[in-house]
């Protein structure tokens, strides 16, 4: 029940986001709370190739080989993976995960 996430939108838009005890943070907004816009988030694409590391209390997020978003937290150390796929106001969406690929980081 408690996990970091990234992600983007294909309106420019970028998150990286921790759930800790049902509360939802966005940790590259923390002040505000808010998904940030961002010129390298790419606009009016087909697909996504997303890279969320997670190592030694650093976060960080790709989009397409670019990196969009660096932050730290120290709540998890460990833990599982998953995905998810979010439409917000803009259903429905045709949403497809594929080449998922889990790597030991040093």
């Amino acid at each position: 029940d408690n996990f970091y996430m990234g992600g983007v939108t294909g309106d420019g838009f970028y998150a990286v986001i921790r759930k800790l005890e049902g509360e939802y943070t966005v940790l590259t907004d923390v002040t505000n709370n808010q998904w940030q816009p961002s010129d390298a988030v790419p606009t009016g694409v087909e697909k996504y190739q997303l890279v969320l590391e997670c190592y030694d209390g650093f976060l960080r997020l790709y989009a397409n080989g670019t990196q969009i978003a660096e932050v730290q937290d120290y709540n998890f150390s460990s833990g599982d993976i998953g995905l998810f796929a979010q439409t917000f106001d803009n259903a429905p969406a045709e949403v497809r995960f594929d080449d998922l690929r889990v790597t030991r980081l040093p």
